[in-house]
């Protein structure tokens, strides 16, 4: 009987290596683990963007608030909650890349002109922007960035934060006040 016993302990051991069920399930594990992995890593990268386009946005926003403290009046002040929506029509000139130029001359910064998704970041004034130094300002300043799925999604109300249309909204800046954040 120890014979016996003997003779089935060495025979397994020399069985080596895995079965095939064992190793397809240590495959599929893996697989799910980086499945988990990706996902929560693009969320964070999402993320990530989403918060430097609305720091790229602030910052042309408070540029644009220093240099023209007339757009603070039309405003009504920061943080205030507007009660009416944006009208767009406000909003008649699209500013050309010259244009924009000519507004970093009047700022004294470089405004950023593609957010951290390659898309570009649109500059709309009430009035156009004269040459530098000529003229004032045009009184109102819209920058808004796209949300996630590229395409602006107004209309824009004062500090929307969750449209019901889009979970991510546009990153919108008007008159030195968050109009819309997409957190």
């Amino acid at each position: 009987m120890l014979k016996s016993l003997r003779r089935r302990c060495r025979g397994k051991r020399a069985m080596r290596g895995f079965t095939l069920i064992e190793l397809m399930v240590v495959v599929a594990i893996i697989a799910l683990l980086l499945c988990m992995l990706s996902f929560w890593y693009l969320s964070y990268v999402r993320r990530a963007r989403l918060i430097k386009a609305t720091n790229q946005v602030a910052t042309a926003g408070k540029a644009w608030c220093a240099a023209n403290p007339d757009s603070l009046n039309a405003a009504m002040g920061p943080g205030v909650i507007q009660p009416s929506p944006i009208n767009l029509g406000d909003f008649s000139n699209t500013l050309t890349p010259s244009d924009i130029l000519e507004l970093e001359k009047h700022l004294g910064v470089v405004l950023p002109k593609v957010d951290p998704f390659g898309r570009s970041i649109e500059y709309l004034a009430s009035d156009p922007v004269p040459p530098y130094p000529a003229g004032p300002l045009p009184n109102q300043l819209m920058i808004r960035s796209r949300n996630a799925n590229g395409l602006f999604d107004p209309p824009y109300s004062w500090r929307t934060l969750f449209p019901s249309t889009n979970p991510v909204p546009d990153v919108v800046w008007v008159n030195c006040d968050w109009v819309q954040l997409p957190f």
